[in-house]
């Protein structure tokens, strides 16, 4: 089924496909936690655009699957932790300066 919304016809499927969220979906309903973690390494290094809502996402997704012990792979989890960690310190210190 995945497979088949990227290769749609309808480039607005095939984009939205492509969207982190239908990606995190698409990895959680097929059990692939371990992909999951390296796209999420690949995400945390790509984009820049929104960088903060995806981090906190990410995070909080981190977070998750520790709690439920599928946590795979989790030095990626804990970088996805640490950027996140650095963006909100830049952001206080910025915040603080005014």
């Amino acid at each position: 089924m995945f497979s088949e919304l990227a290769a749609s016809k309808d480039a607005r499927i095939r984009n939205e496909a492509q969207l982190v969220a239908h990606k995190v979906q698409q990895y959680l309903i097929m059990d692939q936690v371990g992909t999951l973690m390296d796209e999420m390494e690949q995400w945390i290094k790509l984009h820049t655009k929104r960088k903060l809502q995806l981090l906190r996402f990410l995070s909080h997704l981190v977070v998750f699957l520790r709690l439920i012990g599928r946590a795979e792979k989790d030095h990626i989890g804990g970088a996805v932790l640490r950027a996140y960690v650095r963006v909100i310190d830049y952001l206080s210190q910025l915040s603080s300066t005014f």
